[in-house]
């Protein structure tokens, strides 16, 4: 099993695929001068984008812990990581 981290990278780029595959069908349908106001693509964008919003915290938390541990190492910390370094990944 992926660790959370990993699980909400790949949950996040799945989510921001299938936004980026609805916005080319709405562009593809606006282009194609088909109405769109009451087509469904419009409601899956907008459950989208609201996905999107609610991940926005736990991907601020995430990005700070592994730039943490990126400075740690880039600070030439040699030593094996700690399980409180492995526990912040995990959480």
């Amino acid at each position: 099993p992926a660790s959370p981290g990993v699980a909400l990278l790949q949950l996040k780029l799945q989510l921001l695929l299938s936004y980026c595959t609805n916005i080319a069908f709405y562009l593809l349908l606006k282009a194609s001068g088909r109405p769109v106001r009451d087509h469904p693509v419009v409601a899956s964008l907008l459950r989208h984008r609201v996905l999107i919003d609610r991940l926005a915290p736990l991907d601020k938390a995430m990005r700070y812990r592994v730039q943490k541990l990126l400075q740690t190492a880039a600070d030439g910390a040699t030593a094996a990581p700690t399980d409180a370094d492995a526990d912040e990944l995990r959480h």
